[in-house]
């Protein structure tokens, strides 16, 4: 069984642009900085979770130093600061790190 996963690092002048290209679906945007150790904890969760979930919603990773007028035009207090996206308007979000199983149960509430 081939399985396409929509993880995707955003790595681009105007992430918000970014955030807008996946507004036919949800989408799950965790800001991070590669500083920040519940960051790095929490990054393979954020990513088992987009496996387990396939098609479903998009997870994008946005780097909060990288993009910092978009973090602060979002309101990013603390990170790791998780997103939820629909039809490119904020729906919710959660700060701290949190398990693959955690997130997974986050995101289901809202599809």
């Amino acid at each position: 069984m081939n399985v396409i996963v929509k993880f995707i690092y955003v790595i681009c002048y105007n992430a918000y642009d970014a955030i807008k290209l996946c507004i036919k679906s949800w989408s799950i945007v965790d800001f991070w900085a590669p500083w920040c150790g519940p960051c790095v904890q929490m990054a393979p969760h954020f990513e088992s979770a987009a496996i387990a979930m396939p098609l479903q919603a998009q997870f994008l990773k946005i780097n909060n130093d990288d993009e910092q007028t978009l973090g602060s035009k979002l309101h990013i207090a603390s990170i790791p600061a998780v997103l939820v996206f629909k039809e490119g308007k904020e729906i919710d979000r959660f700060t701290g790190a949190r398990s693959s199983l955690q997130i997974q149960e986050w995101v289901k509430q809202y599809l």
